[in-house]
């Protein structure tokens, strides 16, 4: 890959998130597994995750297109470094996973979270460190420099 490509992920994360969510709530239907005795429990701890992660995506979005960045796999020609991604690398992974949580949590399901380091797994390797590299190349010293101050996920 050279500075001047774009970055080519595995699959696109909401796709990737959907995707294991979904197959973990059918896993729940043929094997029912869950998590609370009340469903309602799982709505109360779950329904706040989902909520985070939707601001969380929000703030990261408007943040990306204050400086002028879109938010999707396209080409970038800055590093953000404010709001959100002052504090995570990862904003918007950050809040897939927290809606993924909260959803799994909110339909009482196991399934979701016993599938979560597959995918946890396949972010890591198949789309962010693709990521890492292409800014690494595109940016260089800027980019470690950030990096070394702000961490992957927290």
């Amino acid at each position: 890959m050279t500075a001047s490509s774009s970055v080519k992920p595995f699959a696109r994360p909401p796709y990737l998130y959907s995707g294991f969510l979904v197959a973990g709530i059918i896993m729940r239907i043929f094997i029912p597994f869950t998590i609370f005795d009340r469903f309602w429990i799982g709505l109360v701890v779950g329904l706040p995750l989902v909520f985070v992660g939707a601001l969380f995506i929000i703030l990261a979005v408007r943040t990306l297109q204050k400086e002028h960045v879109d938010p999707r796999f396209k080409p970038v020609g800055t590093i953000v470094d404010q709001g959100l991604f002052g504090y995570t690398r990862n904003p918007m992974y950050l809040a897939f996973t927290l809606i993924y949580s909260g959803i799994s949590l909110s339909v009482n399901s196991f399934w979701p979270f016993a599938l979560l380091p597959f995918l946890l797994g396949i972010m890591h390797y198949g789309v962010i460190r693709r990521e890492e590299r292409y800014l690494e190349e595109l940016f260089g010293d800027e980019y470690r420099a950030y990096r070394r101050r702000v961490h992957r996920w927290l």
